[in-house]
């Protein structure tokens, strides 16, 4: 580190000299002295030193006093005057230049070196200081946000300053500054904004408050109010422009509430298939659950009121009762309509996408009533699929014709004493497998039987709704004595709402209930045994 360098202003050449010698002597880089004031101005652009020692009583038309202030308004360079006078005149004069150092001539070494070193230390703080306050003051205009140091009174809180942000941000003029801040601030006016100042003047402790403007009832921005107790006895109040971020909060906050809405939609919906899925659970114990579940589906569901009627039977919430702020939808099956859910709002509720509800909530409610109408039409086909099984069974075990009745699927629905005696099989054990497991070859029992024909019959009666009969190659079950049993027949089965129940195998053994068909070597169409 290179040391500092001393400029020597002195008129008297033997002194100045004697001053460089012993500045030199002290560790000091000294330039040439400068015995006037005329070319003072001229070495400093050229050789720039850290500090300079000026007699205050140069010859000529200026002084050390008047050249120390000249120089000090186009450089910052430390000045330490060197004078052999001490009278308060010359103090004060010497005072106004704001010199950093006097020494008194004769100066000794030890002095020398301490106002040099003190007005190095002083300059380089000062400088430290000037750069701070200036970039505090450049962050205090250009900041985006709005900055009001306040001063406490009698009366309340002045503006001392403002940058140009509060100007635009708190509508004021520029010639705010000594008024109250309750007539040129606009929310000034708001009894928590003058409340806040009061609290964080007497506790010193910051405190934030948001407040909305409103125009013809809406509100149209957001203002924060940061308050804090600053230094030098003043208050310090930022103001920031937080609409987009109450924006933001606000479009997430609704987001997160439709995110939840429809999580607790699609939770409640799984809920009342998981009910309606329950098969061993009675239908009417069915609707009982879901008109208990349903309220969870809505916003508000601790004041939701839920019916279901089909017929002349209803099922509701305990708390059910109709009101003005209900939404309703028909059950229809096959056009007719069956009944209708409910949901009603037990309490005012101010109108949504429909009536009290939400669009999610409409879209939910509608799902459920087609959950339900397809419940209760599942529920209506299998009490008649029951009667008409009822029918079918009575009616297939009065006849000694081994007969199995298979849906659509392929799978048994049910068998005759005849056929359980002829062929061993139970429907317990058709139900369990592959209807086609159990066929077999005619003759020999040792052939892989191919099952592709039968399979194509079976799926050419589903389709046309028309009977087959097989010829006499085709598949057999397996059966008791001989070990053969041959598919005599295909039939459709029909409901009474005349849709398709299944088919209907009929099995003929070889000599008890064989039917010779057309065709077959020895046989006679007009003439079978039963």
């Amino acid at each position: 580190m290179s040391p500092p360098r001393v400029l020597v202003v002195e008129d008297e050449l033997i002194i100045a000299e004697d001053m460089k010698r012993r500045l030199e002597k002290l560790g000091y880089d000294v330039d040439d002295v400068v015995l006037s004031g005329k070319e003072l101005f001229e070495r400093i652009r050229k050789e720039r030193p850290d500090v300079i020692l000026m007699d205050i009583h140069l010859g000529g038309e200026t002084d050390g006093v008047d050249l120390a202030a000249k120089l000090r308004e186009v450089e910052d360079i430390p000045v330490i005057f060197v004078t052999a006078y001490a009278d308060e005149e010359t103090v004060e004069r010497a005072k106004e230049s704001a010199p950093f150092g006097y020494v008194i001539k004769p100066v000794k070494d030890g002095d020398l070196r301490t106002s040099i070193e003190i007005a190095l230390y002083k300059h380089a703080m000062e400088k430290r200081l000037r750069d701070s306050e200036e970039r505090f003051r450049d962050l205090f205009i250009h900041t985006f946000a709005g900055v009001l140091v306040l001063e406490p009174g009698e009366t309340g809180f002045t503006v001392k300053d403002l940058n140009p942000a509060a100007l635009a941000l708190g509508g004021m003029s520029e010639d705010v500054r000594g008024k109250r801040v309750e007539e040129c601030l606009e929310d000034a006016a708001s009894p928590e904004l003058l409340a806040l100042l009061d609290r964080v003047w007497r506790r010193g402790v910051s405190e934030t408050v948001t407040l909305s403007r409103y125009r013809d009832g809406e509100i149209v921005s957001w203002r924060e109010y940061h308050a804090y107790h600053a230094a030098l006895g003043e208050m310090g109040l930022v103001i920031r422009d937080v609409t987009e971020r109450k924006r933001t909060e606000e479009m997430l906050r609704r987001r997160t509430h439709d995110l939840e809405q429809r999580v607790r939609v699609e939770d409640c919906l799984a809920e009342v298939l998981s009910v309606l899925a329950e098969d061993i659970l009675p239908f009417s114990r069915k609707l009982e659950k879901i008109v208990r579940l349903l309220p969870r589906g809505v916003h508000f569901s601790d004041e939701a009121g839920v019916r279901i009627v089909l017929g002349s039977e209803q099922y509701r919430t305990e708390n059910f009762f109709a009101t003005l702020w209900g939404v309703s939808r028909p059950l229809l099956v096959r056009g007719r309509q069956v009944g209708s859910l409910e949901i009603h709002a037990l309490a005012e509720k101010p109108p949504l996408y429909e009536g009290p509800l939400l669009r999610e909530e409409v879209v939910f409610l509608d799902r459920v009533a087609e959950y339900l109408t397809w419940a209760v039409r599942t529920e209506e086909n299998r009490k008649r699929f029951s009667r008409e099984m009822e029918y079918l069974q009575a009616t297939l075990n009065a006849s000694e014709v081994p007969q199995l009745v298979v849906d659509r699927n392929g799978a048994a629905v049910y068998l005759n004493n005849a056929f359980e005696a002829a062929t061993g099989l139970s429907l317990e054990e058709l139900r369990f497998r592959d209807i086609w497991d159990a066929v077999r070859v005619r003759g020999e029992q040792d052939v892989v039987c191919d099952t592709e024909g039968v399979r194509k019959s079976f799926r050419d009666v589903c389709e046309t709704g028309a009977p087959e009969e097989l010829p006499d190659a085709f598949s057999l079950f397996p059966c008791r004595g001989d070990g053969r049993c041959r598919v005599l027949r295909m039939t459709p089965l029909w409901g009474m709402a005349q849709e398709m129940l299944g088919v209907l195998f009929s099995l003929v053994f070889p000599g008890v209930h064989e039917v010779r068909l057309p065709g077959e070597e020895g046989s006679d169409p007009h003439e079978r045994r039963r």
